[in-house]
């Protein structure tokens, strides 16, 4: 039968490795954004708007949360359309399982991500 539904719904393939690499790069810098661990701005494999917009201000971020360490315990992504790859980071911090959604193009510089995408 069907894989039932879940976080994962909708990503159950792995994405190509450049891609996954990508995607996890991506991934870390902003885990580490969002934790208060690091400056927007130095997320990487993301558009120069992309992190533009989300390196902007600082995350607010509880104390509380600074301690977490976030970890990627899934990455899936949507069969491709074109240059564009709608991938799915399954995340654990020790106190919740969520998933990131969010957009990559290839183009000439490689996998880049370009949006975050609203869930599901």
């Amino acid at each position: 039968g069907a894989p039932a539904p879940g976080p994962m719904s909708g990503a159950r393939n792995a994405p190509a490795p450049a891609a996954a690499s990508a995607a996890r790069r991506f991934m870390a810098g902003y885990l580490a954004y969002l934790y208060g661990h690091a400056p927007g701005s130095q997320i990487e494999a993301a558009t120069p708007h992309l992190i533009g917009t989300i390196g902007r201000g600082k995350a607010p971020v509880a104390p509380a949360a600074r301690r977490l360490r976030p970890v990627i315990v899934a990455l899936g992504a949507r069969e491709p359309s074109g240059n564009v790859l709608h991938v799915t980071a399954l995340v654990s911090d020790g106190l919740a399982r969520y998933p990131v959604r969010f957009v990559m193009v290839h183009d000439q510089r490689g996998w880049e991500t370009t949006a975050l995408a609203n869930p599901e």
